[in-house]
């Protein structure tokens, strides 16, 4: 197979959730162990930080990654969805896995693949720990899929683990409460492993500090750092630090916490990309990341404000239109993915009765785009896949 046969493989034939949503969703951890005992057990070799929650654990995972690589550790990273490439999920050291990696390992394997039916998140977690091992990295970033107890991720055995926060969301596969959640996303915890909590809810830290004691996993205090970050990133930058900070006591000696990392701009994290007019982007895509989006000072403050937004059919709409500011003028679309919302759903919620509706979001932005005025904002936000279909609009590949 070449590397587009292998991605149409991944994509087309086997379970996607990123792709086609519930009916593809498969938790439980029989099935990566199957695989990974099947490829020779690579993560049995590596050395892990292993992040969970339900806003910010990306951001917290390349903050980490940021640190590391320039504290002198060869470093994995592993995070989903991808923007634009599907290599971006695998990387080392900033490098996106090689082709030629992934063609050898389906060359070697795909018999294996055939056979156990593994998902697409499976596989790739699987195609990610052979690269880390192949590579040498020294410590591996990880972020979870969707949850955590039942996530193919949690098959590793970390150095240390990491939740950002609890919020409602995928309730139909984690429950619909924040303390059923917790129980899920608090899976992660490990027997005498140390975990640091970022800010959440109190119910939410008292389900995991109760998973943590019956762990006998410690619990790292939180620390504050001096602000480098704008808004909500100095919360994940926070997170990201204390865990550093642990790892150093433990024995990372070389992790340097002095490093800036201000220059540090994650694509699709409230990030500005023009100025006169000013236009803003963001992955925001449940009620919780939503208020914690529009409590930014640049948005409060926005003399006139238009908003594009698309999303996913699994989340709870009404809940995220009203975190939206009420003087906004708004803007729906829709976007490639099965997922996404369309055109009847924005029609039957029942929060903005005052918007338009573009089918193709290329011609949504270039409309908006065209007729904002210098002093004006305009905020893209919903969803990855989103900002993944105005890539031809978005110098955001590099």
């Amino acid at each position: 197979m070449n590397y587009e046969e292998i991605i149409s493989y991944l994509y087309n034939a086997i379970p996607n959730y990123h792709k086609y949503g519930a009916p593809d969703f498969k938790p439980g951890l029989e099935k990566i162990t199957d695989l990974l005992d099947a490829i020779g057990n690579p993560e049995k070799e590596l050395r892990f930080i292993h992040i969970a929650g339900t806003n910010g654990k990306g951001s917290t995972c390349k903050y980490l990654n940021e640190f590391l690589i320039r504290s002198g550790y060869k470093t994995g990273l592993f995070t989903s969805p991808h923007l634009f490439d599907f290599r971006e999920r695998i990387q080392v050291n900033d490098q996106m896995i090689e082709k030629a990696f992934i063609i050898n390992f389906f060359d070697e394997y795909k018999a294996i693949f055939d056979q156990q039916q593994p998902s697409f998140f499976e596989l790739t977690f699987a195609l990610a720990l052979a690269y880390y091992k192949e590579m040498g990295t020294d410590i591996c970033v990880i972020e979870t899929g969707l949850g955590g107890r039942l996530d193919a991720t949690n098959c590793i055995s970390p150095d240390i683990c990491g939740i950002t926060n609890i919020g409602l969301e995928h309730t139909d596969f984690l429950g619909n409460s924040i303390e059923k959640i917790a129980v899920e996303k608090g899976g992660i915890i490990k027997q005498n492993t140390p975990v640091v909590f970022g800010e959440m809810k109190q119910e939410a830290e008292d389900i995991l500090t109760e998973i943590a004691r019956s762990q006998h996993a410690e619990i790292v205090p939180l620390n504050t750092y001096q602000e480098e970050l704008l808004g909500y990133q100095q919360e994940n930058l926070n997170l990201a630090k204390t865990i550093l900070e642990k790892l150093k006591l433990k024995g990372w000696s070389a992790i340097n916490l002095n490093l800036k990392v201000a220059d540090l701009q994650i694509p699709g994290r409230f990030q500005k990309i023009q100025e006169n007019p000013t236009i803003l982007i963001d992955v925001a895509h449940n009620s919780e990341g939503f208020q914690t989006l529009f409590a930014q000072k640049e948005l409060m403050e926005a003399k006139s404000l238009t908003i594009l937004f698309g999303g996913t059919q699994e989340k709870n709409l009404e809940e995220i239109l009203l975190s939206f500011p009420v003087n906004a003028i708004v803007v729906f679309t829709s976007f490639e993915n099965k997922r996404s919302l369309q055109k009847t759903d924005f029609e039957n919620q029942t929060v903005i009765k005052n918007y338009k509706y573009f089918e193709n979001p290329i011609e949504a932005y270039e409309s908006i785009k065209g007729n904002l005025k210098n002093d004006e904002t305009f905020l893209v936000c919903g969803s990855f896949y989103l900002l993944s279909d105005l890539k031809p609009l978005l110098d955001l590949q590099s």
